[in-house]
């Protein structure tokens, strides 16, 4: 039996250049900005294009972590970029990362990205180009409400029959109603 197969030989690579936060909290959305030219500098307006966010120890697995969780970008005529919105995993919500603790996400993550313009053009991503996110310990919550309602809360810990401990946390307002809360490793703006 005689196999055969084919591919597209790329006449050269697109450029690429990403803008993100340096800094993100588990929870929250991370922007991600990706400027796509050709080798002449116009930029590339069609084609497919992924962005893979992953922890820097998983670099090894970013076509398995691209493939089951990538982020599609979307071109914006008005900005000339290339946009997509990844919600960094928290307690709440993981992905593929869903039950990993808030130390086991925290670190140094990377933005790759990759894919092919519309006319055969291709993108890869070298370690030179990854953009660095740093993730920090903390799961971010817009506005927490912390009541006799709420004590079953990942977030909250049991510290007697009174009191309870709050962690980890971002969060734009805290509001503590009826119990005794002790704050922990805790930023919030009131």
């Amino acid at each position: 039996a005689n196999f055969v197969t084919s591919f597209y030989v790329s006449p050269a690579n697109l450029r690429l250049n990403v803008k993100v936060n340096s800094v993100v909290y588990e929870g929250e959305v991370l922007k991600i900005y990706a400027n796509i030219t050709y080798p002449n500098g116009t930029p590339v307006k069609y084609g497919m294009f992924t962005a893979t966010v992953l922890p820097t120890s998983l670099n090894y697995e970013q076509l398995i972590i691209g493939a089951l969780a990538g982020i599609p970008l979307q071109y914006n005529s008005t900005l000339r970029e290339w946009v997509g919105i990844y919600k960094v995993p928290s307690i709440f919500y993981g992905s593929i990362f869903q039950g990993s603790s808030v130390y086991s996400l925290a670190g140094p993550w990377n933005v790759i990205v990759s894919g092919v313009s519309w006319n055969g053009y291709n993108l890869y991503s070298t370690p030179a180009s990854f953009s660095f996110v740093n993730v920090m310990p903390y799961t971010f919550i817009n506005n927490i409400i912390v009541s006799s309602k709420s004590l079953d809360s990942p977030l909250l810990s049991k510290i007697n029959s009174t009191t309870y401990m709050l962690s980890n946390v971002k969060a734009n307002n805290i509001t503590v109603e009826g119990i005794n809360v002790i704050l922990d490793n805790v930023i919030a703006n009131t």
